[in-house]
C-alpha cells in the first residue's frame, strides 16, 4: 500500500509540472518475482536516480528540477543524502516534495533547506519568492 501511495504521488507531481510546461521524467521503482525450491518471493529493485531522486523536470530558461517525492514525515536522512549530490546549484534545483494531510510541501535543498512552496487544494502558495 505504501509503494502504491508513493507512485500515485509521483504521478501527481509529474502531471502538476507538465501542466505548467515542464518536460518530466518519472523514474518508477520496480521489482521482480523470484522463484526457488522453497517458493517464490518479490525482490524490490530501487531505481531512484543517483539513489535519491524520483523525477527530473526541465523547462526552457529554468533550472533543472531534481525531485525526491515522499510521504514520510521525517526528512533529515533524505536531506543529508541530497546534500551529498555534487550538482551545481546554479543550474539545478534539488527539491523534496512532501505529501502532507493538508496538501504538498516543497523544500529546496541548498546549504540550508528552505520551504519554497505549498500546494493546498490546488492553490499554490509561494514562499521565499520562488516560482514554478
Amino acid at each position: 500500500m505504501k509503494r502504491r501511495k508513493g507512485l500515485t504521488f509521483q504521478n501527481w507531481i509529474k502531471k502538476f509540472l507538465e501542466d505548467r510546461g515542464y518536460l518530466v521524467h518519472n523514474q518508477r521503482a520496480g521489482g521482480r518475482l523470484v522463484r526457488n525450491k522453497k517458493g517464490s518471493f518479490y525482490v524490490n529493485l530501487n531505481k531512484d536516480i543517483f539513489g535519491v531522486f524520483d523525477l527530473i523536470a526541465i523547462k526552457k530558461n529554468k533550472k533543472i528540477r531534481w525531485i525526491q517525492a515522499t510521504c514520510d514525515s521525517s526528512l533529515k536522512r533524505k536531506i543529508e543524502k541530497i546534500k551529498k549530490i555534487p550538482l551545481s546549484r546554479r543550474f539545478n534545483s534539488l527539491e523534496i516534495w512532501q505529501k502532507k494531510k493538508w496538501g504538498v510541501r516543497v523544500i529546496l535543498i541548498d546549504r540550508k533547506p528552505k520551504e519554497i512552496m505549498k500546494i493546498m487544494k490546488g492553490r499554490i502558495i509561494y514562499v521565499n519568492s520562488f516560482s514554478v
